[in-house]
This record gives C-alpha cells, structure tokens and sequence, in this order.
C-alpha cells in the first residue's frame, strides 16, 4: 500500500520514513553477523516444527516481561519475531537461503 504522511499526504515514491529506514538497516546489520538458522539454533534443514519449538523456547526465555529492567530485551524479542516470520514463510525463506538477505 502508499505509506501516508502524519498529515495525511502520501509519502513519495521510494522514500521511507528516516525511522523505519534506520531500523531495517539496524536489523540487516545484526541480522548479517549471524545467520537466522544460528539464531534460533537450527539447522539451514529444519523443519517449521522445529523452527516454531525453537522460537517459543528463546521467546520464553528472552520475553521482555522476563527482563524489565533490560532495555533492550523488547528489541531482541522483537528481532526473534521477524526471525520467525521469514523462516516460517516459504517465499521468505527461500530468499533469505539464496541472498542471506532479510
């Protein structure tokens, strides 16, 4: 869909707001140190089975409701979660396995 702006007007084509940019990049740089299958301790074989079990084991380890008084346990957890949607989604994965790109 076209991404509007706070005051309505659509964003021009190809642009991105600042934040959302900054975040994607964040996320491709620490995503890019390690695989996704390394993050969740999988093997590039597993299963969805296998990837779902290993999420909800580090997601109730790493919940933020866990660790209030880390800041940056809800960035982790979230980073888990996008982990999660690419290696559950066929297309996703099947990108990610040719480029090593989220």
């Amino acid at each position: 869909g076209t991404e509007n702006r706070r005051d309505g007007r659509p964003m021009p084509r190809g642009k991105k707001r600042a934040a959302e940019s900054d975040v994607e990049e964040q996320e491709e740089a620490k995503m890019g140190e390690k695989s996704l299958y390394d993050l969740l301790n999988v093997d590039k074989k597993a299963t969805a089975s296998e990837i779902k079990k290993a999420y909800h084991r580090l997601a109730l380890s790493c919940h933020p409701d866990k660790h209030p008084d880390d800041p940056q346990a809800k960035e982790r957890f979230q980073q888990l979660q996008r982990i999660k949607e690419v290696l559950l989604d066929e297309k996703k994965r099947k990108i990610y396995d040719d480029t090593g790109v989220v």
